[in-house]
């Protein structure tokens, strides 16, 4: 990556090697929208990061909550259209995150348990309205994540997610600082 690359963020320009905000993180990723708009009810990648987070133990949360960072940058693309020279710069964009947080990222175990977490989101989503109905057949219900869709999706209303100082942009603040005081590594 070119490291005279410059990004606009929502508090402005950051060059690499630096990373976006803590608050730029959460505005950003509570206005993304997850499966490119495509399902029943608007569902974003901020309360899809609470539902991660909530499925990890204590020591994981802050992975789960920022396990999506980079798409502050580069947006939601659906896995399956990611090449590999846009995972490798998701990853650059990650390690420059938490480098520039005073965190270790987690270990190659840690992160498969996070990306677990990431795919078993999907199963809540599609069966609650907040992901596309079409992946049904893909992801079997699973009730306790299906519970924690619905416990975001009826908890914050749009506004509270599009503000900047909306209600799910300060929980996504709150639940950072919370979350990184727990990392052990």
């Amino acid at each position: 990556m070119n490291n005279k690359a410059t990004f606009h963020t929502y508090e402005g320009f950051i060059n690499a090697p630096d990373a976006p905000s803590v608050r730029t993180v959460a505005i950003c990723l509570c206005r993304e929208t997850r499966y490119c708009g495509n399902s029943p009810r608007w569902w974003n990648v901020g309360l899809h990061s609470f539902v991660v987070a909530d499925l990890l133990p204590e020591h994981l949360k802050f992975d789960g909550l920022v396990h999506d960072e980079p798409e502050c940058i580069t947006g939601d693309i659906p896995h399956d259209l990611k090449t590999k020279k846009q995972r490798i710069f998701e990853d650059l964009l990650m390690e420059r995150f938490y480098h520039a947080q005073g965190v270790k990222p987690p270990t190659a175990e840690e992160f498969k348990l996070i990306k677990k977490a990431d795919y078993d989101a999907v199963h809540g989503e599609v069966w609650t309205g907040t992901g596309t109905k079409c992946l049904q057949s893909m992801y079997s219900k699973m009730e306790h994540v299906s519970r924690l869709t619905k416990k975001y999706r009826d908890m914050y209303t749009y506004e509270d997610c599009l503000e900047p100082d909306g209600r799910a942009v300060k929980e996504f603040i709150r639940r950072f600082e919370l979350y990184k005081r727990a990392v052990k590594r």
